[in-house]
């Protein structure tokens, strides 16, 4: 997930955003992909870990539309994956600040993560596979006592 902000919005780090947001409370809005979605729960960790207060503006047309909205001037930020982002950040229609990653990303080393900024922050979509197949009952049983585990963790159930 990268954290990207308009370049209207004259910020070029993390830092700087964090700072804006503080003398700006509840102004700075981010488009999300719609409620509850990866794009939603970062905003959301990034406001609890910043101590910050954006406002959270969903879209159903997805990063498109936000990213139309940022240049349009309605949005100030959009986190998204470089996939859904990367043509604004070419046209320099959106300035990436910090990767939401657990370190510097290879094609943007000069771009810090955000944990550089807000140490132990990561936001980073699943990945799950799925077998057709028959499965052992104990192979079934063993995953989901280890999930029930995972998710039972502090740092899971408090982000």
């Amino acid at each position: 997930m990268f954290i990207t902000a308009a370049p209207w919005l004259d910020v070029t780090t993390l830092p700087e955003l964090i700072a804006l947001a503080k003398k700006r409370p509840g102004e700075l809005a981010y488009g999300t992909n719609g409620p509850g979605r990866l794009t939603h729960l970062t905003g959301e960790l990034l406001q609890s870990r910043a101590d910050i207060k954006l406002l959270m503006v969903p879209y159903s047309g997805g990063t498109p539309q936000v990213l139309n909205d940022m240049m349009g001037k309605r949005v100030a930020l959009a986190f998204d994956s470089y996939s859904g982002i990367a043509g604004a950040v070419e046209a320099k229609n959106a300035i990436p600040l910090a990767v939401a990653a657990p370190r510097r990303m290879i094609m943007f080393p000069d771009l810090p993560t955000v944990a550089e900024t807000l140490p132990g922050f990561q936001s980073e979509a699943g990945r799950c596979w799925w077998r057709r197949w028959a499965r052992p009952d104990t192979v079934i049983k063993k995953v989901n006592a280890d999930l029930i585990k995972a998710l039972a963790l502090d740092n899971v159930k408090n982000g």
